[in-house]
């Protein structure tokens, strides 16, 4: 008599205690179970366990109880992870064989790979710039933009950047970037955007920059982030070449710095006699000047006192030069100004003596002439 084993081994088809991580919204995949043992038609059950993952999260065809046909050694199930537009971290359910009494596959059912611990990697995290504008001046040569992202941080992750000239250009104004990178576990990450500085005199620039792709992450509604380049080339200079004043003009001399530009302007002042002639010298025709200020932004004619001393001395016209020098990073039009004092202190001079009276000398001509007859 032969008597016919009608006993079965099934497994899973895969590495042994294996964690199989599936992406959300990847393609399905498929697992076969295997048996081992007789050719008959079988059964076999398989059990969900939910751990953190719900059961509208994935599904798994065909259904258990899975049936195979006489001389089949494997049959397939296949899971597939929905795509969802919730932020929810990672989530993982267990799958688990079972005979069709319930129990694991007992009495030499059961394989070595019969549970199966399934991760699913959620693909909802958002990526936002952080702010929606930069402002720098064009002498700082950078100006930092961060992104932010929310979701699973466990991975590093790149996002895809474009740059659009508004009125700043690619290459002559910034330098374009053209992906960021998240570090693993980084929930924020910042950059420097190069900014050229040029001693070009123009007006405010801006560009914009743009999240146009992100791996393995969604876009958010803060997509743009707009860089305002403030240019501070500014230029200043003596409004004329140079000024006259009486002596006695004292602190009432006032010159004049022009600006142009669109911010303020760090500048300094100094007076120095000796370079032209007459020379004034300095603590008796003129108060010295060395003198350090800001001209505001927008204060295109700046104002100076000077103090003119009057020493009541008669002397000739004299002279001293002012020389302007920009600390900052603009530039000087007009660096010197002559500043020429005349003198108002002139001596009065003797009123002449009257002329002689020529009237008596001929009366007294006359008398003697008649003395001599």
């Amino acid at each position: 008599m032969t008597i016919t084993d009608n006993d079965s081994k099934f497994n899973l088809n895969i590495a042994t205690d294996v964690v199989l991580i599936l992406d959300e919204g990847s393609a399905p995949r498929t697992i076969d179970i295997v048996r081992e043992g007789t050719i008959q038609t079988k059964t076999v059950e398989f059990d969900v366990t939910y751990d953190t993952a719900q059961s509208d999260d994935f599904s798994i065809t065909p259904s258990s109880p899975v049936t195979f046909p006489p001389s089949s050694s494997s049959q397939p199930i296949t899971i597939t992870i929905n795509d969802d537009d919730d932020v929810e971290g990672h989530e993982s359910f267990t799958l688990t064989l079972r005979d069709p009494k319930g129990d694991d596959c007992p009495n030499g059912n059961r394989g070595e790979d019969y549970k199966l611990h399934i991760k699913i990697k959620d693909n909802d995290g958002v990526v936002n710039w952080e702010n929606t504008a930069c402002t720098a001046m064009e002498s700082d040569g950078q100006c930092e933009v961060c992104l932010t992202r929310t979701g699973d941080l466990t991975d590093s992750q790149t996002v895809l950047i474009s740059a659009e000239s508004n009125s700043a250009l690619i290459g002559s104004d910034f330098t374009d970037i053209r992906e960021i990178r998240f570090a693993a576990g980084a929930a924020r990450v910042c950059v420097q955007v190069q900014i050229t500085p040029d001693s070009i005199v123009e007006s405010t620039e801006t560009f914009t920059l743009v999240i146009t792709a992100g791996q393995g992450i969604d876009i958010g509604s803060q997509d743009t982030t707009t860089v305002t380049i403030i240019d501070d080339d500014g230029r200043v200079g003596w409004e004329q070449t140079s000024y006259v004043f009486s002596e006695s003009a004292g602190g009432s001399a006032t010159v004049h710095i022009t600006h142009s530009g669109n911010s303020g302007v760090a500048v300094s002042v100094t007076s120095s006699s000796g370079r032209v002639r007459p020379a004034a010298t300095s603590g008796e025709d003129f108060t010295p000047v060395s003198i350090s200020f800001t001209i505001p932004q927008q204060t295109t004619r700046y104002p100076l006192q000077l103090q003119i001393v009057n020493d009541g001395v008669d002397e000739p016209d004299e002279s001293f030069v002012l020389t302007l020098s920009a600390i900052d990073s603009a530039s000087v039009t007009q660096a010197e100004t002559t500043i020429i004092i005349t003198d108002d202190d002139r001596t009065p001079t003797s009123p002449p003596p009257p002329p002689p009276r020529r009237g008596r000398l001929i009366l007294g001509h006359q008398k003697q002439r008649k003395r001599l007859r």
